[in-house]
């Protein structure tokens, strides 16, 4: 009985929400059993889930709705009172010929009942009309169902904005909304009257006086004393108004003697170096000595560091100078920047840099592979420079680390050898294999030595094997005998 006037229940709140009620008489025998064996296990699957990546039974019992249902009953299914059913049933409707996916979708921006997911090893919860969003979105959930095109994908972006729902998809919407008078009314309601932070952030970028207390007076609910204004400081470095520097000076301030730090400090910094003037960059100095528990110190330039690279200016060149020379700080983006304020400086820094390239990889902001494909890593920038500035002192760094350097640094120098094939880095290299145990070092070694295409240094490889019996054991021996076989060396 308690069970049936649940399912009445939600029914209702179906129904009140503009969803039509789910009708079984609509549903074949073959699919409703389907249907109980998904709301048996009553979680959300990718097809490979776990660290083995098996396919789920979930998964298969999708497959298998996919296979029985047509499209009139997997429409039925969006409406079902379980909401695994509806998120396969929506999920199998994209794999048929329908077409009016939006209105589904549009239907769904209301189903608040969470699901629980597990795609691969992560395991989560999503909101019904937050996984219906995620299935039609290209580059989200499942490349091979069908999605949304641009303009069904604006209109929805619409919809969330401009009507009532509680997804977190709302806040994505607002986020890539163009900025225009049009929606600016509708933004203000949304941060004064929902106090979404979301559309806070959005006011703030139309820069309007109106809002300057709005965004003043915003914090959210926080268990710190000094939390709750992680969309304060967004909307701040939106909007860098004399008014809120006090707030930003105020709260630095208690930042300095914490034992922990937030991830608040990072838009607190932001906002701090969004101002690009003279008083920034006084705040923004005062952390480099003024930190009171040193271990924290470390969270406080990490986040000052990222600030200044976004809001690059002449006028924080000095404060990246010192981040680079006495704290190790350094990607390769402010790399290039700083090369071309001053290459000498940053030829001279780069020379140290690369002497100490152990304790200045493990600041861990050193070598950045960019987010492009291809792209240079800092290391390769650094080299590349030292090599055309000074090939002798990169040449004996490169041979010092050839011997010596950790799994992560080393492809960075080999990469050099196969650059410059020459003859002073084969005997380093023959040394490291000599003695190495990591699998991944002297693969990678043997791969450049093997480079060099010369039948002595392929003989030379052949007798470290026989003398390091560490390079024939577990998967790395066995990559090493494909690797020679592919190569003909026996």
């Amino acid at each position: 009985m308690k069970s049936r006037f649940l399912i009445l229940c939600h029914v209702l709140a179906l129904n009140l929400s503009g969803q039509e009620a789910y009708n079984d008489l609509n549903i074949s025998q073959d699919v409703k059993e389907i249907v109980e064996e998904i709301e048996e296990i009553n979680m959300v699957g990718g097809s490979a889930v776990g660290e083995a990546g098996r396919k789920p039974k979930q998964y298969q019992n999708f497959e298998n709705l996919r296979e029985k249902a047509n499209i009139k009953e997997l429409i039925e299914l969006t409406m079902h009172p379980n909401a695994v059913v509806r998120v396969y049933g929506f999920w199998g409707l994209l794999y048929t010929d329908y077409s009016d996916f939006y209105s589904i979708v549009k239907n769904h921006i209301s189903d608040n009942e969470y699901v629980y997911t597990q795609f691969g090893c992560i395991a989560s919860q999503m909101k019904v009309g937050d996984f219906f969003i995620e299935l039609v979105t290209p580059g989200r959930i499942d490349s091979n169902s069908s999605k949304l095109n641009q303009t069904d994908l604006a209109q929805l972006d619409s919809t969330l904005i401009y009507e009532s729902n509680n997804l977190s998809n709302k806040h994505s919407a607002i986020n890539r909304a163009k900025k225009s008078e049009k929606l600016y009314p509708r933004l203000r309601f949304l941060a004064v009257n929902q106090k979404n932070q979301s559309a806070l952030v959005a006011i703030a970028k139309f820069k309007k006086e109106q809002d300057v207390e709005i965004i003043l007076k915003n914090r959210s609910k926080s268990k710190s004393d000094e939390g709750g204004y992680f969309y304060t400081y967004k909307a701040i470095s939106k909007f860098p108004h004399p008014s809120f520097f006090p707030l930003l000076e105020a709260n630095l301030a208690k930042t300095l003697d914490n034992t922990h730090y937030s991830n608040e400090w990072r838009q607190l910094y932001k906002a701090i170096a969004s101002y690009q003037n003279e008083e920034a960059v006084k705040l923004l100095k005062i952390p480099f000595e003024n930190v009171v528990h040193y271990n924290m110190r470390k969270y406080h330039l990490d986040y000052i560091y990222d600030a200044l690279k976004e809001f690059k200016t002449p006028i924080y060149d000095n404060l990246l100078w010192r981040l680079w020379e006495h704290e190790d700080r350094i990607t390769g983006e402010v790399y290039d920047y700083l090369s071309k304020r001053d290459s000498k400086r940053a030829f001279e820094l780069t020379k140290k840099s690369l002497s100490n390239s152990k304790d200045f990889y493990n600041a861990n902001l050193t070598f950045d592979y960019g987010d492009r494909i291809g792209a240079k890593s800092l290391a390769d920038k650094m080299l590349d420079l030292a090599w055309e500035k000074d090939k002798n002192f990169t040449t004996k760094t490169i041979v010092t680390n050839l011997e010596k350097s950790s799994v992560h640094l080393f492809p960075v120098f080999t990469r050099k050898v196969l650059d410059t094939k020459g003859a002073i880095f084969i005997n380093p290299l023959l040394n490291r294999i000599n003695k190495e145990s990591n699998a991944h070092i002297y693969l990678e070694a043997i791969a450049t030595l093997i480079a060099y295409n010369e039948p002595e240094i392929n003989k030379k490889i052949l007798l470290a094997r026989r003398k390091n019996k560490k390079l024939n054991k577990d998967w790395g021996g066995k990559a090493l005998d494909e690797l020679l076989k592919k190569h003909n060396i026996n």
